[in-house]
């Protein structure tokens, strides 16, 4: 599988990402175990390494990732660098990037965005920035006053030789996404996502591969709006989110599910990021949460499928087992069910 990539990439597939990472040494063997999980049954297509601590390459999840599992491997190279006060390295920020490209990771998010304007328009927000990676690109900024420029545009050149060479894709992140639906499609949000787009461009006429990352929290009518923005382009859309109401604390991998499905519906959504249901509870994801949040990505993708391209197979399976059993349990030897008995309109 992972030898091609490109026609993996352009299969008619909406394609899932299981995000894990590594935030503190102790939960490192415990991370190395939820890869192994992540890789039995039906592995997610992607697993991303959020890991915010250094460890050799060997040891770091991406190059697990590369060599010992069935998944594609992605990665946000700021998150790898050594952040003193701060302040990046722009030539270890490349070094890391290049790294991991030659090493197989295929796709990468860079955080291309930030800037003093949009800095100055998130001001107005309930909530200015809810990126991670986009802070850490914008706090470089603050300490340097905005005197130098943003430090991924500094290695651009660099990051898409290396990226054509070694065919990987590169993702546009999304450092001023909506933390709520009340700053979503706000004039920060719109002058980003028109960045977006002629980065995408720049990136696209160079020869590689780009993926745009949009929108986090945004109500129906929001989404809607959002997939106009798009609806001219045919660059591939990995949602963050879209969670589609605030007050789904606990239940967020239903409520990105929703979103998803009404975002991918008029617009070319390719890569569902699995939300988890503790997205905004503030504790750490168990191994339970993180593959209850792949399952539910993955059965999204089968329903913008079945949307897309009426791609119905899966259920003609189901449907005809239940009428060849008269039991609309699928594994069933018998007729009916504990729960209707001799009532079992089916029988």
């Amino acid at each position: 599988m992972k030898s091609k990539l490109s026609k993996f990439l352009n299969e008619n597939k909406t394609l899932v990402m299981s995000l894990v990472g590594i935030s503190e040494l102790a939960s490192r063997d415990n991370a190395y175990k939820l890869l192994n999980k992540l890789n039995q049954n039906k592995p997610p297509d992607f697993i991303a390494d959020l890991s915010i601590i250094k460890l050799k390459k060997k040891e770091t999840l991406w190059y697990k990732t590369i060599h010992e599992s069935d998944s594609f491997s992605t990665t946000l190279p700021c998150y790898y660098v050594s952040n003193t006060s701060n302040l990046i390295d722009k030539n270890e920020l490349l070094e890391t990037a290049l790294e991991q490209m030659e090493e197989g990771v295929k796709i990468m998010t860079i955080h291309l965005t930030p800037n003093k304007e949009l800095y100055e328009l998130s001001k107005t927000r309930l909530v200015p920035c809810t990126s991670r990676g986009g802070n850490i690109i914008l706090q470089d900024l603050i300490q340097n006053n905005f005197t130098k420029p943003n430090a991924y545009l500094e290695i651009l050149p660099e990051l898409i030789r290396g990226a054509k060479e070694s065919n990987t894709v590169l993702s546009i992140g999304s450092s001023f996404r909506s933390s709520n639906i009340f700053d979503s499609l706000d004039s920060v949000q719109n002058e980003e996502i028109k960045m977006q787009l002629e980065l995408a461009n720049h990136i696209k006429s160079n020869g590689v591969n780009v993926i745009i990352e949009t929108p986090g929290h945004a109500s129906p009518r929001n989404i809607v709006k959002i997939t106009e923005l798009f609806k001219e382009t045919n660059y591939p859309l990995m949602p963050l989110g879209p969670i589609i109401t605030d007050i789904g604390i606990g239940l967020d991998h239903i409520t990105s599910a929703i979103g998803t499905t009404l975002l991918g519906m008029n617009s070319n959504v390719k890569i569902i990021a699995a939300v988890t249901e503790e997205e905004h509870t503030g504790n750490v994801p168990n191994d339970d949460a993180i593959i209850t949040a792949l399952k539910t990505a993955q059965l999204t993708a089968h329903i913008l499928d079945m949307y897309k391209f009426e791609d119905y197979e899966l259920d003609l399976t189901i449907a005809q087992n239940r009428a060849k059993n008269k039991s609309c349990i699928y594994h069933a030897d018998k007729e009916g069910c504990a729960r209707c008995n001799r009532l079992c309109p089916l029988i």
